[in-house]
């Protein structure tokens, strides 16, 4: 699975310094994938080089990530100015994000809202491997790291529930890990938990969508802000249905205060 050259995810963003799209589920946005594999960041490349009409290697800065079976907006740098002044903005938390998690309440039922905090570390991603699974720590432990979010639940059935998340820290598998560690897996996410592995047209897939990201741009003094919805089968692939339609449908600003 995964996409083919000519499948280009749609583009959200384009100017000099920037490039956006849209990620589907079950494409990694980076190397190290595995062998043969065409990454997000490889398909921008061949976007650009054909675009643009460029010989040779084309310049892509990859500033952050989605993990392979999380949909939703990722942004690339165009120039390694504009790569060391993302990185900077995401490093120091000057950035926003906002996500939806579709998660089961198979035996824990989360408050309408709140907030997640806990100390974990994550091995870093091998090649055709991703990352294997983060670990949930003391405090005082060696390499533990803050993870920290705010939640607020949007729509609840029986068994299953969608929340929208802003993180405050950006950990490795954070989201995934935090609401499983509370006896709510994402849905699909068989790796912390979850009922079984899903699948899309192009991938593995699990109930998480990068919905907004906002940020500063890297050359201009002004803010910007890049929202996507997740695609329309994102609730049949879920096993949702009716209910999680209804629900995007209504969304309205990614950036309600939980």
């Amino acid at each position: 699975m995964g996409l083919m050259k000519n499948q280009i995810p749609p583009i959200l963003l384009e100017d000099n310094h920037l490039l956006a799209f849209a990620k589907p589920a079950g494409v990694a946005t980076a190397p190290p994938a595995m062998a043969g594999e065409l990454t997000l960041a490889d398909l921008a490349q061949l976007y650009l080089k054909t675009s643009y009409r460029k010989p040779g290697n084309v310049y892509l800065g990859v500033v952050h990530r989605l993990d392979r079976p999380t949909s939703g907006v990722v942004l690339f740098t165009r120039t390694s100015k504009a790569a060391a002044r993302l990185s900077g903005q995401f490093h120091e938390k000057e950035t926003e994000k906002a996500y939806l998690a579709c998660f089961e309440e198979r035996k824990t039922r989360l408050p309408e809202r709140g907030q997640m905090l806990d100390w974990m570390r994550s091995e870093g991603a091998r090649a055709g491997q991703g990352v294997r699974k983060a670990e949930r720590l003391h405090q005082d432990s060696r390499g533990a790291k803050e993870a920290l979010l705010d939640y607020e639940v949007i729509r609840r059935v029986p068994g299953m529930a969608l929340a929208l998340v802003r993180p405050k820290t950006g950990r490795t598998h954070q989201i995934r890990a935090q609401f499983a560690w509370r006896g709510c897996p994402l849905v699909g996410d068989d790796r912390y938990g979850a009922a079984g592995p899903l699948s899309c047209s192009t991938g593995a897939v699990i109930g998480l969508h990068a919905w907004g990201l906002r940020f500063q741009h890297p050359t201009k003094i002004e803010p910007l802000e890049l929202v996507v919805k997740p695609g329309q089968e994102w609730p049949n692939v879920l096993g949702a249905g009716a209910w999680l339609e209804e629900a995007l449908n209504a969304l309205e600003s990614p950036w309600r205060q939980p």
